[in-house]
C-alpha cells in the first residue's frame, strides 16, 4: 500500500479541485494499492505511515514547518505550483501577500528542497527550474469521472465570462470592445459568473450575472447556459503567460467555443486567439458571432483535442508514474 498525505490549505478551492484533492482521489482507479489521506494538520502521528507528502502551493511559514518535519521523518516531498507566485502583478489582490520577503523565501526553499516539483504549464516549469531541476508538467484536466465529456450543441446566442476578482484588470483590458459588441449585436445575450462584475454589467443591456458558486453547481450552470461563445481575456504579461487553459477546457465541456489571448497555453486546436494589438479582440469576437460554421469547426477541434489529451482519467497516469517512482526511490 502506498499512502499519500495531501497538504491542501484551501480544500474547497478550484486549485484543490484541479490540482490536489480533486485529482489524487481518483488514483485508486489506476492503482488500487494507493491510499489518499487529507490530514487536518501535519505532525509525526499524521505522517507515521505516510510515504509521500503532496504539498499544494507551499508558501507560508506553517507550510515550510510541515515540509521540514516530513523531511526529517524521511517522507518524500512532492510540491506543486499552478501559478507564477514569484511574480504576481500589483493589480492582483494576492500581490500584497506574495510580495513579502519571507513568503518569497519560503517558496524558493520549498521548490529547492522538494524531491519532485510539478507545474501546470511548461512556462512555469522553465521559470521554476532555477530552483529545482526535477520538475514535471501535469496539465490541468477535465474530471471525466464526475462530469462525462460529451459533444454538445451550443443552443444559445450568448457570450459567457467567468472569473474571480483577480481578473478585473484582465476583463477591463477588453471592456470597451465588449460594450461596442453588445451595442452592435443586441440580440446576443451576455452572462458573467463572478463577484462584483457591476463595472462591466451596468454598461450592457442584454446581460445576466451570478456570483461565484460551488464548483459542482458551477459545472451544472455552465451546461445550463450552453453559450455559443466563452471569452477568457487576459492581459499580456508574464504572470498570465504562465497560466493554464482551464477556461477553454470548461467552455468546451459546456459546448462553447473559446476566445482567448495568444498566450502559450491557449495555442491549442480550436481555441480562437486574439493578438496583443488594438482591435484584434473585437475582430475575432465579431467573426465568431457572425459565423456559426466557424464556431462549430473550432468547438469540434477543441473537443477532440481535450478528449484525446486532457481528461483526468488519462492525465492522472502522469501522477501515477510519479507516485510509483517516488515510492521506489
Amino acid at each position: 500500500m502506498i499512502k499519500i498525505s495531501i497538504h491542501e490549505p484551501m480544500a474547497m478551492s478550484a486549485v484543490s479541485f484541479y490540482r490536489s484533492i480533486g485529482t489524487f482521489s481518483y488514483l485508486r482507479k489506476l492503482n488500487n494499492n494507493i491510499r489518499i489521506d487529507i490530514p487536518s494538520s501535519i505532525s509525526w502521528n499524521s505522517l507515521i505511515d505516510t510515504d509521500i507528502l503532496y504539498m499544494e502551493r507551499p508558501a507560508n511559514d506553517s507550510d515550510l514547518k510541515a515540509m521540514e518535519l516530513a523531511k526529517r521523518f524521511n517522507v518524500k516531498i512532492w510540491v506543486d505550483y499552478d501559478d507564477l507566485l514569484l511574480d504576481i502583478p500589483e493589480y492582483n489582490p494576492a500581490h500584497e501577500h506574495y510580495k513579502q520577503e519571507h513568503i518569497i523565501k519560503n517558496i524558493k526553499k520549498a521548490l529547492s528542497e522538494a524531491d519532485i516539483v510539478t507545474t501546470s504549464t511548461e512556462y512555469l516549469k522553465e521559470y521554476y527550474s532555477k530552483y529545482n531541476k526535477n520538475i514535471h508538467v501535469i496539465e490541468n484536466s477535465h474530471n471525466d469521472y464526475r462530469f462525462p465529456f460529451e459533444k454538445v450543441d451550443a443552443l444559445y446566442n450568448s457570450i459567457n465570462w467567468r472569473g474571480s476578482p483577480t481578473h478585473r484588470r484582465d476583463i477591463m483590458s477588453v471592456a470597451q470592445y465588449i460594450f461596442d459588441i453588445s451595442d452592435r449585436f443586441p440580440k446576443w445575450a451576455w452572462t458573467f459568473i463572478g463577484n462584483d462584475t457591476w463595472y462591466i454589467t451596468e454598461h450592457i443591456k442584454n446581460c445576466w450575472s451570478v456570483k461565484e458558486i460551488d464548483i459542482i453547481a458551477y459545472f451544472k450552470l455552465l451546461k445550463d447556459l450552453n453559450s455559443a461563445i466563452q471569452i477568457s481575456p487576459l492581459l499580456f504579461n508574464e504572470f498570465n503567460t504562465a497560466k493554464s487553459n482551464i477556461g477553454w477546457i470548461e467552455a468546451t465541456y459546456a459546448g462553447s467555443v473559446t476566445i482567448a489571448p495568444q498566450l502559450p497555453e491557449f495555442l491549442k486546436p480550436g481555441c480562437i486567439t486574439y493578438e496583443n494589438k488594438d482591435g484584434s479582440f473585437k475582430y475575432i469576437i465579431e467573426k465568431a458571432i457572425k459565423s456559426k460554421e466557424f464556431r462549430k469547426k473550432n468547438y469540434l477541434e477543441s473537443y477532440e483535442y481535450i478528449h484525446d489529451n486532457l481528461l483526468l482519467s488519462n492525465v492522472n497516469k502522469k501522477r501515477l508514474e510519479i507516485v510509483e517512482t517516488l515510492y521506489k526511490s
